[in-house]
This record gives C-alpha cells, sequence and structure tokens, in this order.
C-alpha cells in the first residue's frame, strides 16, 4: 500500500490510556454463531446491569422481537456486551477477537454485531491484510502510523453512532486476532500512539492498494478538502 501524500506539520504521539475503536464486524445478518472459550459476562449496553454470566459459552444468535436471543441461554435487550474473562477472546462465525463484543438489534430483525476493542490490538488485526508483512520493518511502521491515524480519525467523527468503522475495504480491512502476525504486530508497538497532524488536528489518512498510476484530489471523492 501506499500512503497518500499530504502536507503535514509533524508527527505526534497521544496519550491512549483506554482508548478504544468500535469496528463493526458483522451488519445486517439474520444469525452468526459465537463461542467463548472460559468466563464471560452478559451486560446491558447501556445501564451496564449483569444479565447473565458463566463459562464455555458455544450458541447461535439472533435477533427477535423482544432483543438479541442467544439460543443455548434466552433472549435479553436490544443492545448487550459479552465480555470474555480470557486472553483468548471471542470466536465469531470462527474468527477471534480481542476485546468484547456489542449486539445490537436491529430494524428487519437483523444483527450487528461490534468489536470494542482498544486501537492499538485494532491497528495489529488490520495491518496484515493492508501490507505484505514481508516488508521491509520501516514500511510497515509508516503503514501501521497511517492506519492508526485514519482510525483514530473516525473515532473523533463518529461518537455518535454505533460504530467508528467497518471491517470491509470501505474502511480498513480487519480480521481480529486471527490475523494478527508477529511482524506486523512489531510494526505496531514499536510506533505506539503515533499519529500524522496537520495544523495540529488528525486527519483521514487515506490510502490504496492500487492508484493505476494517478490520483485525483481527495476533496473529488470525499467532499474533504484539508488544505486551506
Amino acid at each position: 500500500m501506499l500512503v497518500v501524500s499530504f502536507q503535514l506539520s509533524a508527527f505526534s504521539s497521544f496519550a491512549q490510556s483506554s482508548r478504544d475503536i468500535r469496528i463493526a464486524i458483522i451488519q445486517d445478518a439474520s444469525s452468526l454463531v459465537l463461542e467463548s472459550t472460559g468466563a464471560y459476562r452478559i451486560t446491558d449496553s447501556k445501564t451496564g446491569e449483569t444479565l447473565n454470566r458463566g463459562e464455555n459459552l458455544k450458541t447461535k444468535v439472533v435477533a427477535v422481537e423482544e432483543g438479541i436471543s442467544f439460543k443455548v441461554l434466552g433472549t435479553f435487550g436490544n443492545r448487550i456486551l459479552l465480555e470474555p474473562g480470557s486472553s483468548q477472546g471471542i470466536l465469531i462465525n470462527g474468527r477471534a477477537y480481542r476485546g468484547v463484543i456489542e449486539f445490537i438489534r436491529k430494524e428487519g430483525k437483523s444483527v450487528l454485531a461490534v468489536n470494542h476493542i482498544n486501537l492499538e490490538d485494532y491497528i495489529k488485526g488490520i495491518l496484515y491484510h493492508e501490507v505484505s508483512h514481508y516488508w521491509p520493518m520501516e514500511a510497515l511502521k509508516a503503514q501501521a502510523v497511517a492506519c492508526r491515524t485514519y482510525a483514530f480519525y473516525h473515532i473523533q467523527q463518529n461518537s455518535s453512532k454505533d460504530f467508528d468503522l467497518t471491517s470491509d475495504v470501505y474502511s480498513q480491512v480487519y480480521g481480529g486476532k486471527t490475523s494478527e502476525r508477529y511482524r506486523t504486530n512489531k510494526a505496531v508497538e514499536e510506533t505506539e500512539n503515533t499519529i500524522l497532524l496537520y495544523l495540529g488536528k488528525a486527519f483521514p489518512a487515506y490510502y490504496h492498494a492500487t492508484c493505476g498510476g494517478h490520483t485525483v484530489d481527495a476533496s473529488l471523492l470525499w467532499s474533504i478538502d484539508i488544505i486551506p
């Protein structure tokens, strides 16, 4: 991947602490398969109330009139969180994810699954899909900074929505813990908390797999123009 060139004022490190990002990993699904090894807890997304807890959960998840239904447990509210107690994470349709998963019942009885995850762990889950993990380390680190900048910008823009980004080519391709590799993880760790700034602010650091030899102005594609 090539990073689109902007006139940048500086690199910047930002304090992270508990900064998370929300990724829509499943949209408009009639059902999905969930598996969690070890202890788990199900809570209401809005109130934080514990709705269920247990160990070693494997179930089909569907949306029904009353809310989100876990076939082996019963039906809960329209917005619930599943928190794993194991470092192995959660499996959704066979793919492993770190963090917690929010299940949201949408109109038409479909399920939206949103992965709430630490920003650095999110970057680890996308870098393998956006570049070859065999590329030189400095190239991997540059891409990690671009990906983190893009993600951080959308965290700021989408706080009122159900999620910040999707997991497909319309945002950044994200495969969760299953997509992590040693070299790409190392590139993320060596650039931890580093983003690009323009005039003191993060910007949407668009990049692409192929451009056919040239690009067009970003303002023509996304109605974004950061150059004064």
